[in-house]
């Protein structure tokens, strides 16, 4: 996820799936993971390309090969073929005719797409995507929201104002919709 430009859903399914196994890992977890993988796969929202072109350049077997390669994934971690990552990823081979994933040692940026934040708008932390944005640093009033949904509303009828921050606390594995 991280060298793809990330997900925010990775910092709620990762943890959650991790609290059913019995294993700490919260979203500042995730966000140490993000921030030590390289971004490498250009691909939209902020990038240029799509999963369909990742897919013809060589998916995720290309991006988990490069990240192998260059010291970011573990190559002795058994998988559900019965073979180690290394096993499984020893004949994919570098596509240099494209352009969509890039060398982990050459990548778009040194970290991932998401960041961890923590402060008075959220206490117990919080989760941006990062990847494909010029502007990463914002002082201002902000306007917070119960839930996606108000957030949503708000910004498609247009009740905002020009040059504020809007966000939606309480999302996450214990404040999903409102309504479930």
């Amino acid at each position: 996820m991280a060298a793809s430009g990330g997900s925010t859903n990775a910092a709620l399914h990762l943890p959650a799936i991790a609290n059913e196994c019995g294993i700490k890992f919260d979203l500042f977890d995730v966000a140490a993971v993000f921030k030590r993988t390289p971004y490498v796969a250009d691909l939209k929202p902020g990038g240029r390309y799509v999963a369909k072109d990742m897919f013809e350049a060589g998916g995720i077997p290309l991006l988990m090969k490069t990240l192998l390669d260059h010291g970011f994934m573990h190559g002795d971690c058994m998988t559900v073929t019965g073979r180690t990552m290394a096993e499984n990823l020893k004949r994919v081979k570098w596509n240099k005719d494209q352009d969509v994933v890039r060398p982990a040692n050459k990548p778009l940026l040194a970290t991932g797409g998401v960041v961890g934040l923590k402060g008075n708008l959220a206490p117990e932390g919080a989760i941006v995507k990062v990847a494909g944005m010029a502007n990463l640093k914002f002082s201002g009033p902000a306007r917070c929201f119960d839930g996606e949904e108000a957030c949503f509303e708000a910004v498609k009828t247009r009740k905002y104002q020009e040059g504020r921050r809007a966000g939606h606390p309480l999302r996450g594995p214990q404040g999903g919709p409102r309504d479930a």
